[in-house]
């Protein structure tokens, strides 16, 4: 039963929590489950919908619906059918749905389930993308309409029905000015009985809005405030709040009529058609210009042999702007290679093709046929970009031809070379705009490739699931890219940040998700090769329009170096400070040794002149004793006074001597030697005078010192005063290892006859040396006593010193077994200062 009851909270938790909408509805089509993900995609509340009919199927999905729950009642599982599904506020939302059936304790099945995923915004591109492909399909079946008919009103009609067909227009219809100089109805597709309505409106010189606008200025005219425009437009009563789109048509000046298109409501204006609508009223244009011209050619046919000529030119023309069309389609053509094939069909295409060349100038790239050279005949025409000059075509005769039109050129030549620089035009236009593109995508990849660390997509999961990572992967994590990626990565990138970390991560990008506000954080991970790393994170969440959160994006970049620099900065600033007070207690012993020199020199004048007073007086007090008997000086006896003062007066001798010594010590000790001054050294002497300085450090921390010089050792040449800063910092070493003063540390000399060396052993009964640390123990700053104050200096100048003076410094450590230190000093050494010995 706890089990049960377990399951069925868990059921309950991600039923609760779950980013996708589920809902569940039983045989009488009554919801039973709504979770909160299906309240935030569809509006009602589980309170709304719970125990009342599931009625979020609009009309036209209803038998869709049913058999969809027809088939999950038979015992089916449905996965991710696409359909339609009813807001609260009336809209519809695209949405994805899979269906399983719901069984009861008897495995009889009384309901369904539905989950739901929100594909609006993949319906809106695949819909795009689809209107994109049915524009280009539409140029290309308008061109060859255009090529293939010559009847003007044949192609009117099969353009507009082309424009239906695949571009899926609403309406489309051409109006022309006839001979009286009204526009009268030439041919229409989707009008919905408004033709009769329309050729009146024409012959009363009654014009919609969206005509009068169009009729006065070049380019497609966008009905954007339909309420001013188009109120009383009769297409307006047949199909309100449709998009709508008219262009000019016109040639050589001549204003030929308008073309009216309009998309359904629900489909949005795409930003190619702009310049698709009006490149297709001048193709029109032209082409009905053209078949005027041939059909005014076969009127006067027989009486115009010369216009015959001149017509037949005007085919070639037409060829030349129908191949340039093919031309422009063929795929991957670059700008160069299309200028440079342009060129000979140009040339060819003019009434003197034998003697005629061609030349297309660019942005000072320049294109031309191989029989080019500079001639006194010369046609141009500019090609513009945006409405600014970008180069110009021309072709010219290498001979004079008879004079024409424009010297030897044809009036229908000059449209001609117009019309291709204005079609050259607005091909630079696309393909520059696309080439812009592509480098866009490019120069964002390479950003991307060649940033210090990774860009990510990722799920607002515990698993940070990743969608996308950048090269920087494996840098970063030391893992492939595609082991961190999908639903079942073989590493999960939540798994990489140090368990310490995770809730800290996890807490701060909730937050910031929450208030839609960028993070930045510093967290660690275990990468690859088991090294922690930190890392520095910048992201925000990304959003659907309902407020949704999509997934979140980000940076993340390697700050190991950057703290491990921290860190050795903080070290050395310790050492620094530590430095700082090496000198401040080197200037204090300078200091207290000259206060305490002026008194104890004091003593050491005057106990000889009080020894000598008491010398005198013994033989006055003796005969007093001899004659009165025994008598007391200070409350002693004298027969004890007489033997213990010259005792206690030796004694105080001995202590102003051990004092001025321990002072001499310490100033040596602690006075500043650049060049350490070289000397005969005996080992033996710069033991003692070690263990003096120690002596309170030693009492502290052992009750078993003990000591065993070997006598007669021969003298080395170095620094006495640094060979005892060895003998000091191991001793200190040695007692700080003692777990309580029973354990025992003792020093020794002895001579290795057979090195010719010095040894000086220290051993202690401490704690010893752990494995892991020994290979360390002598490295700079290398130390277990941090708190405690320790700098991790002291074993590496002490092998420092050892080294310079030519010996070495080894330990035999045994942990819990003590450790036992050995410098061994040669007689001959070869040391830093540079002499011989």
């Amino acid at each position: 039963m706890n089990a049960r009851n377990a399951t069925g909270r868990l059921i309950e938790s991600l039923f609760s929590s779950s980013p996708a909408p589920i809902v569940a509805i039983d045989r009488n089509n009554s919801v039973t489950a709504w979770n909160p993900a299906a309240e935030r995609l569809f509006g009602w509340s589980s309170q709304e919908m719970l125990g009342h009919s599931y009625s979020l199927v609009p009309r036209d999905g209803s038998s869709q619906y049913r058999a969809a729950m027809d088939r999950v009642f038979e015992g089916e599982q449905l996965y991710e059918y696409k359909a339609r599904r009813r807001r609260k506020d009336g809209s519809l939302v695209d949405v994805s749905v899979a269906l399983a059936p719901i069984r009861d304790e008897d495995d009889l099945i009384n309901g369904a389930l539905a989950i739901f995923r929100d594909i609006t915004e993949q319906v809106l591109a695949e819909n795009r993308a689809a209107r994109l492909n049915n524009l280009l399909r539409t140029i290309h079946e308008v061109n060859q309409l255009i090529v293939r008919e010559k009847d003007p009103n044949r192609l009117l009609q099969g353009i507009c029905t082309r424009l239906i067909k695949y571009r899926e227009y609403h309406t489309a219809w051409v109006a022309l000015h006839a001979d009286t100089g009204q526009l009268e109805l030439r041919a229409g597709v989707g009008m919905h009985g408004t033709e009769a309505v329309f050729r009146e409106a024409f012959s009363n010189d009654d014009l919609p809005g969206c005509v009068r606008t169009a009729l006065q200025r070049r380019g497609a005219t966008i009905i954007d405030d339909r309420r001013q425009v188009c109120s009383a437009c009769p297409l307006e009563q047949a199909c309100p709040q449709n998009a709508s789109i008219v262009a000019r048509l016109d040639h050589g000046g001549a204003v030929l009529g308008v073309m009216y298109l309009s998309l359904p409501a629900e489909q949005e204006m795409l930003t190619e058609e702009r310049a698709f609508v009006p490149e297709v009223a001048d193709d029109m244009a032209f082409a009905l210009h053209s078949l005027a011209l041939e059909t005014e050619y076969r009127k006067i046919e027989r009486g115009l042999g010369q216009r015959e000529h001149d017509l037949q030119e005007r085919i070639k023309e037409l060829s030349c702007l129908y191949r340039l069309t093919d031309l422009v389609e063929t795929p991957n053509i670059t700008l160069v290679e299309l200028f440079q094939r342009a060129v000979g069909i140009i040339a060819a295409s003019w009434r003197y093709p034998e003697v005629a060349w061609a030349r297309i100038i660019v942005n000072g790239q320049e294109s031309r046929t191989a029989n080019y050279r500079d001639s006194a005949w010369i046609q141009r025409g500019d090609i513009k970009v945006h409405g600014r000059p970008a180069g110009r075509v021309e072709v010219g005769y290498l001979e004079q031809r008879p004079e024409a039109d424009e010297g030897p050129f044809l009036k229908e030549e000059r449209h001609l070379i117009e019309a291709v620089a204005a079609r050259f035009g607005r091909i630079i236009e696309r393909v520059t705009a696309s080439e812009a593109l592509r480098e866009s995508e490019r120069r964002l990849s390479t950003l991307i490739s060649n940033l210090p660390g990774m860009v990510y997509r990722c799920r607002n999961d515990a698993r940070w699931t990743m969608a996308y990572l950048s090269e920087g992967c494996p840098e970063i994590t030391g893992y492939p890219a595609e082991e961190l990626i999908g639903e079942t990565p073989r590493h999960a990138y939540g798994g990489l940040i140090h368990p310490e970390d995770r809730q800290q991560v996890w807490g701060d990008v909730q937050t910031a998700v929450k208030e839609r506000t960028p993070f930045r954080l510093v967290y660690r991970i275990t990468d690859a090769s088991g090294e922690v790393r930190y890392l520095l994170e910048q992201g925000r969440g990304v959003y659907q329009r309902g407020g949704e959160l999509l997934h979140i994006e980000g940076f993340i970049t390697d700050i190991t170096a950057l703290k491990r620099a921290e860190a050795q900065a903080k070290q050395q600033y310790e050492q620094l400070m530590q430095a700082d007070k090496m000198i401040a207690l080197g200037t204090l012993v300078s200091g207290i040794g000259h206060e305490i020199n002026n008194p104890n020199n004091f003593v050491m004048l005057n106990v000889p002149l009080l020894k000598g007073v008491w010398e005198d007086a013994v033989p006055l007090l003796e005969a007093h004793y001899q004659s009165a008997g025994d008598f007391r000086l200070r409350g002693i006896p004298f027969q004890q006074a007489r033997e213990m003062i010259p005792a206690l007066i030796d004694d105080i001798t001995e202590g102003a001597w051990r004092i001025k010594r321990i002072v001499g010590e310490l100033k040596d000790y602690a006075r500043s030697q650049p060049t350490p001054q070289i000397e005969r050294v005996n080992i033996n002497e710069v033991v003692r005078s070690a263990i003096v300085l120690c002596t309170t450090f030693i009492d502290q921390h052992t009750q078993r010192f003990s000591i065993q010089l070997t006598d007669q050792l021969p003298l080395i040449e170095g620094s006495s005063q640094r060979i005892e800063q060895v003998v000091i910092n191991l001793l200190q070493n040695a007692c700080e290892a003692l777990e309580n003063n029973r354990s025992a540390v003792s020093i020794s000399t002895a001579y290795d006859d057979a090195q010719g060396s010095i040894v000086i052993s220290i051993i202690d009964e401490g704690i010893g040396i752990p494995e892991e640390n020994r290979p360390q123990i002598t490295d700079p700053f290398f130390t277990t006593k941090r708190a405690s104050g320790g700098t991790g200096l002291g074993l590496s100048i002490t092998e420092r010193i050892v080294q310079d003076h030519g010996g070495t410094l080894a330990f035999d450590s045994t942990p819990g077994g003590g450790t036992t230190a050995r410098v061994v000093l040669p007689l001959t050494i070869e040391n830093e200062y540079g002499s011989s010995s």
